[in-house]
Parts: C-alpha cells; structure tokens; sequence
C-alpha cells in the first residue's frame, strides 16, 4: 500500500522518529558521537518543559515547512532558522546528562543537553496534527514496541508480560517477556498461558450473540422469563424490568464486588466539579471524596475461595440485593450481570454453561482456551512494593465474566474472526457471526460514556471508542474495540483501518481480516497496559503491508 494511504491516526511515533533522526544527527555530529538511526523524540530525551518559558515558547512556535513526506530522506528534512552544533549551538542550558537507557548500542553520552534535540518532542507532537508519516520496517515495529513493553514492565515491576500483533490477520509478532514463574525462574513465552479476566466478557458476549442471530434469544425479554429464580425488581419503590440488552452493557444497575455504591476516581473528580449534579449534601460529598476510591481488590469478595457447583448457585450471591442504579439510567460495570447471563444462556440452550463454552472453543479453533480450574502463577505488589503471590480464588462463581485461561495467540484468532465477519457485509456470511450482529455489539452504546466529554464507552460485551474526525489537521480517532481486565489487558481491534493485501492460508470463501490487533496481558494486578497497547497498535500501522523482519 502507497505511504500516506492509511489513516493519520497512528504518526506520532514516526513523525518522532523522523524528525529526531534529523535534530539528533546534527547534535551527534557535533560531538562526533555514533548515529543511532532508531532513536525517536519520544523515547530518548527530556521534555521541552524542561526549559525556561521563552524557549518553550520558540520551540513550540517554531515552524516546520509543509514538505510532502515523501519529498526528502528522513534524515535530510529541510529545518530553518535554528542553530544547531558547533559554534552555533547557542541554546544550551546544563541540563543533566541526556542519559541513553533505550538502545543497547547507542553512544549516547552528552554532559549538557541541546535544545536541539529536546525540539524534536515539540515538533513531532505538533507534526503529529498535520497528519506526516513514513512508513517503517516491520523490524522497526517490533523492536520499538519491545522497548515500550520493557520499559513498562520495569516502572511497574511486573513479572512476565506476553504480547501479540496481527496487521490483516497475519501474525506478526508475539513474545513473551519476563517470568511466568518468578520463584522457579520458568519464563514467559509467546504460547505462554495467563489469565485473561474481563476479557473472557467479549468471548462470552458471543455465545449471547449467536443466539440472539438464530432468534432463540430475545434481548429485550425481562430477563425473568429466562431465569424465573432471579427475583423481580425495584428502584425507588417502583418497579423496575431488567433486560440482557441491559446487561451485556452494564446498565441493568445490578452491583459488581461492592453491595453499595462507591466511587472511582472519575466520579470525585465529577463531585467536585462547580454544579456538579448530584443528591448528596456537602457533608455527604466532601466524605465521599475523602474515601479512597473504588477497587475491586480491595472487596473481600472478589476472593471467593468456595466453587459453586452451578450458576444459579452463583447467582445467589447477588440477586436479592438491591439495584445501585435504576435499569437504563447509569453505566454500572458489573461482572455479576455476566453471572446472571450464564443462567440465561443455560436456560436457552439446555446446556451447562462450561459446555457451551468449551464447544465455543473447540469451534473457534481456540484450542489455548480453557475454564480457570487451576490456580495459574500470578502476582501482587504490596504496600511498600514488595512483589507477593496473589491470593488463591475460585472463578467458578463467574466462568463467562472473568474465569478464563488463554493465550496471545488464541486472542488474537478470535480478533481475526470477529474482524472478518464485521467487514463482509455481504449474505449470507461466512463468517461466525454476521456483520450486522458485529455492528451492533461493536457500536457505542447510550449512557455508557462516564461523561459527555469520554473519547469511549461500552458497546454490547466489547468496550468502543468510536470513529471521530474533528477537522483538517486536527483529530482523526479511528473505530476501537477491545477489552481490559485488571490482570490482562486489552485485546483492541482496529477495525477501520484499510488494508488490500490478500493474505495466505486462510479460508478462500472468508476476505482476510483487514486492521492491527494487538494482545497483551501481564501476570500482576493492575498492569495498565492499555494506553501501551494503543500505541503499539499505533506503530504497528505505520508498517507497510507486506513488510518482513
């Protein structure tokens, strides 16, 4: 595929690149230092805050001509009016040691640091809005990504991560990094088996699909015609319906660990904010705020030890407590709603519900999948950062909610599949599901947003940031799927980003999947790893179709 055909949406890191390896060329020969190619802005030097305001200024003000990418080597785009090296390397401020912790084989080692190459942070974040880019080498992908991943892993201290990237449903990349077993020093692998959480939500929310498609399941039934144990219900002294429309994105107001409601660090923030809405008095918001916000961790219930020898046995843990939200009104996350839908589908198919889930997985072709019946090596970090086994749990109180066992490789299958189906609109499908089914799961769903200002929410079992262009050279967000966990995080799919390559072993009757998947899961709490897959999937799509190591 020609340069410039994809979408602007993923530059940023090239246009780093670009218009470091210029600045950074420049600063090195003058101090006759060896040229690391792969260094970017972003990765290598201070911020330009770092300087005194009027440089700040100048350097954000400064402007980059308008040259079409493709005009000039990287190394040799035209850059005006900025003295750089030798004798006219007259911005220098003695800041510390630009100290290179990124490449192996950099010589990187500057006493004072040049505002040279600090500009090129500021440059490639404002290039980044014109929409510049260049294409990279799959290499190149890799090895950046790698370092993101590595760097994340020691800020955090996790143990062991595991990755996986597809660019139009060939496998480009999957590693394991780290230990799986930090005791036994058994490391990580690409194959490597974790737990994948809430993602095991999206995996589920296709089981409820088919249903839904073969017309064995009504979504907008009162979810007592399916399951008649679970109690009906009242919000306020009124009446209530809940629906699994309702449930597979998390407004039936049913509760997740916690029997009350308490608030995240996003809900202070939206009580403090000047008319705010809200019943609380000042007293109530001011003790409200006070509170440390909500995590599910610290909920004794998220470390359920008993198995639960059926679902229903599981729903009771929840279902004659009351609403924290009347059905509709307010997103709710709840893995517990998932528990109430495990009844629901057990109900339809006549089936238990870890039958049904093993079928999906030996029809997907996930044969890395499985129920999580034995305790995988995970960990925590304690108060004072010390590293700690997690505690033991039993997930068979919540199998479609977050009891599953799989690897990178199997994700990022059922992304491919998911994919293929959404992009042929065309009857009859080939695909698992149809498109129009995948559209529907895959679009942002009413009052799922935390606020009207959130660039994301919840479609049906999938989270969805959706498609937003603000205008020329400003904001192009393409179409995002995924699905983060606490331990796994996400599985994003990247739906609308074009591709016209014919990929190789794959079903004839099917078109290949066209967009970047990247999977990463960790095996400690609280990983965060979704912005770092964002921006690996960013990466990614700079490589050109066709490009190999």
């Amino acid at each position: 595929m020609p340069p410039g055909v994809r979408t602007a949406t993923a530059v940023a890191a090239s246009i780093g690149g670009a218009v470091a390896t210029f600045l950074t060329t420049t600063a090195h020969k003058a101090h006759n230092q060896p040229i690391n190619a792969d260094s970017t802005a972003f990765q290598r030097h201070y911020s330009v805050r770092d300087f005194p305001a009027p440089t700040h200024q100048l350097i954000n003000n400064f402007w980059f001509p308008h040259f079409p990418p493709t005009t000039f080597p990287a190394n040799e785009v035209p850059f005006h009016h900025l003295g750089v090296g030798g004798a006219n390397n007259f911005f220098n401020f003695g800041l510390p040691p630009n100290h290179n912790d990124d490449d192996e084989d950099a010589g990187d080692d500057f006493t004072e640091f040049d505002v040279t190459s600090s500009a090129a942070a500021a440059l490639g974040t404002t290039l980044f809005h014109h929409g510049y880019r260049r294409a990279i080498s799959l290499q190149e992908a890799v090895r950046r990504s790698r370092r993101i991943l590595e760097r994340h892993r020691e800020e955090i201290g996790d143990p062991g991560l595991v990755v996986g990237v597809s660019i139009d449903g060939e496998v480009v990349w999957t590693e394991g990094l780290g230990w799986a077993d930090f005791e036994n020093r058994v490391a990580c692998h690409a194959d490597t088996v974790m737990r994948i959480a809430s993602i095991g939500k999206a995996i589920s929310m296709t089981i409820i699909a088919k249903l839904w498609e073969e017309g064995k399941l009504d979504l907008d039934k009162p979810v007592q015609e399916y399951v008649p144990e679970f109690p009906l219900k009242e919000f306020d002294g009124q009446p209530v319906t809940i629906t699994c429309r309702q449930l597979v994105s998390h407004l039936s107001g049913i509760r997740h660990y916690s029997k009350t409601k308490k608030p995240d660090n996003d809900d202070k923030a939206k009580l403090l904010l000047p008319g705010a809405k809200t019943t609380l008095t000042e007293t109530e918001k001011a003790a409200a705020v006070a509170r440390p916000a909500y995590n599910e961790f610290n909920e004794s219930e998220y470390y359920l030890q008993k198995p639960f020898k059926s679902t229903l046995e599981s729903v009771g843990l929840f279902k004659d407590d009351p609403l924290l939200n009347k059905p509709d009104e307010e997103f709710l996350y709840t893995t517990h709603g998932w528990t109430l839908l495990s009844a629901v589908i057990e109900s339809v198919t006549k089936r238990k519900l870890t039958d049904v889930l093993k079928d999906l997985f030996r029809d997907l072709n996930m044969t890395n999948t499985f129920l999580d019946e034995h305790e995988p090596s995970n960990y925590r970090r304690s108060k004072s950062g010390c590293l700690r086994n997690a505690p033991f749990v039993d997930n068979s109180y919540k199998w479609a909610g977050g009891g599953l066992l799989s690897t990178a490789g199997d994700l990022l299958k059922f992304a491919h599949l998911l994919l293929s189906s959404y992009q042929h609109t065309k009857e009859p499908s080939p695909g698992y599901l149809k498109s129009s089914t995948l559209k529907a799961l895959w679009s942002l769903v009413d009052k799922t947003k935390k606020d009207e200002y959130a660039d994301k929410g919840y479609g049906m079992g999938w989270m969805v940031v959706p498609e937003r262009t603000v205008g020329a050279f400003c904001l192009r967000q393409p179409h995002i799927v995924y699905h983060t966990a606490e331990r796994s995080e996400p599985a994003p799919c990247w739906p609308s980003f074009p591709g016209s390559v014919t990929r190789t072993g794959m079903d004839p009757a099917a078109p290949p999947p066209e967009g970047i998947v990247v999977t990463t899961f960790a095996n400690l709490e609280q990983a965060a790893l979704y912005k770092k897959s964002i921006e690996i999937a960013q990466i990614f799509d700079q490589v050109e179709r066709g490009g190999a190591c």
